[in-house]
């Protein structure tokens, strides 16, 4: 698991919330034409859908593209978010190709407090930032001696993700892979792993992975 991180350095599931963003529509194209299309293809068609110049794809670590009822999602997000206490931060980007608008994906435990104009001025997560946690809290998991927690799995070659959460005297770790789910603490200071879980992932409705 420590493979990944000299790769990135990169949710909470705490205080979700969605933004919207302006698009405007793109050449039309049928749902099947895009189906045969590379995902390199599909990822620039999004970042162009975002209208944003300032928008790219290159600060996320983890772009899935996903068939959803008649239309194509492509997800810009992280393999690791990190959730500080007293921060918010926006994720992810959602952004379907065929109609439907871009939404961010925010999360924080104060989120719901905000205000709309202070939601606009939320920054986007830049894993660079918490260097020294990720780096901790790696390392402890790589050194647990708990059953239970695949120490040798590089997240960096899977579509999984770890989503840290932190709070007073540790963290909530979240690893989700397509078929499991494995959460526990970490105690900070000693790194000390407990309270460890496993159960199937959860479902992913209506979607269905392209790339």
């Amino acid at each position: 698991m420590i493979h990944l991180f000299n790769r990135f350095i990169s949710i909470s599931i705490i205080g979700f919330l969605a933004i919207f963003l302006l698009d405007l529509p793109l050449q039309a194209q049928s749902l099947e034409e895009l189906k045969q299309l590379p995902k390199e293809e599909l990822i620039k068609m999004a970042v162009q859908k975002t209208r944003d110049p300032s928008f790219n794809s290159h600060r996320f670590t983890l772009i899935q593209v996903w068939l959803y009822k008649n239309d194509i999602d492509v997800e810009f997000g992280h393999l690791v978010e990190y959730q500080p206490r007293k921060k918010n931060y926006w994720y992810s980007v959602t952004v379907p190709l065929i109609q439907g608008t871009s939404t961010k994906r925010i999360s924080g435990k104060s989120v719901r407090k905000l205000s709309p104009s202070e939601i606009e001025r939320v920054p986007l997560y830049n894993p660079s930032d918490y260097e020294i946690e990720l780096r901790f809290i790696l390392n402890s998991i790589n050194n647990s001696e708990v059953k239970g927690i695949d120490k040798s799995s590089d997240i960096s070659s899977t579509n999984s993700r770890m989503i840290i959460s932190e709070e007073s005297n540790y963290y909530t770790v979240i690893i989700e892979s397509e078929l499991t789910r494995t959460g526990f603490r970490l105690k900070k200071g000693t790194g000390k792993v407990s309270k460890l879980k496993v159960s199937e992932a959860r479902p992913i409705g209506n979607r269905k992975r392209l790339y």
